[in-house]
């Protein structure tokens, strides 16, 4: 199993960094960025209806739950509070890297490796639909980061060893949350599958959508969120059934 889900991890890690390097001489428009920010908002929420959620619910322990979502709701407003740019900063072409984005990075790439790792060494859980959400976030992630720091004048170098870091808190995230299992510690993963469905929701509406939309509002971002939600539920569904047979 670790095996396994380490050679799948190598796949949202090359993103991150062929996206990081192309973003060198790629620069997507206001709108190609809103329709992936919509697109990522829809996977994630179909990834926390369809994999999160059930993981938490079904060990059944509701204080752990009440306890784990808690700490992510907690975690989010303090990183947003602390560190979160102004409303007016938002899609910013100006803006640069500050701690905040870097926490802000980290904790999102650890939260979804850790989510990765649980799901890959669960028994017929659908490992490869958090591979594919880790993925969308790998595009948006290594190709945003990349452009800030070259538009700052960072050199290629210091482009890289940035992405290399982020991805090994990736997949530092999904050892940590494969281990988790393995130790049969109930109670830790459900606590931490409820911080993750926190994060994750705080992500999609306060993150996502808000980037989506400070570039402007059109039909086409509604049907990216759609797409993408129906994408990831579809995936989903096609693994479960490959599982049963």
């Amino acid at each position: 199993m670790l095996l396994e889900m380490s050679t799948w991890m190598i796949l949202p890690i090359g993103i991150i960094l062929v996206s990081g390097i192309g973003a060198r001489w790629i620069k997507p428009s206001d709108r190609m960025t809103a329709i992936m920010f919509f697109f990522a908002a829809g996977v994630l929420i179909a990834a926390l209806c369809t994999e999160v959620i059930p993981q938490a619910m079904t060990r059944q322990r509701t204080p752990a739950f009440v306890l784990g979502f808690t700490i992510g709701v907690v975690l989010m407003w303090l990183m947003r509070s602390l560190f979160s740019p102004p409303q007016e900063k938002i899609a910013n072409p100006n803006r640069t890297i500050t701690l905040g984005s870097i926490l802000n990075i980290g904790i999102s790439l650890m939260i979804n490796g850790l989510l990765v790792g649980i799901a890959f060494a669960i028994p017929n859980a659908s490992g490869l639909v958090m591979i594919f959400t880790l993925a969308v976030k790998a595009v948006l992630i290594g190709s945003g980061l990349a452009q800030v720091l070259f538009r700052n004048g960072k050199p290629m170098i210091t482009v890289m060893i940035m992405l290399i870091a982020f991805s090994a808190v990736a997949y530092g995230g999904s050892v940590l949350g494969w281990l988790l299992v393995l130790t049969d510690a109930e109670a830790i993963t459900a606590i931490a599958c409820a911080t993750a469905a926190a994060i994750m929701l705080w992500v999609v509406f306060e993150e996502l959508m808000v980037e989506g939309h400070a570039r402007g509002t059109r039909r086409s971002d509604s049907l990216s969120f759609f797409v993408g939600c129906g994408a990831a539920i579809w995936l989903s569904m096609r693994l479960v059934d490959a599982v049963g047979q």
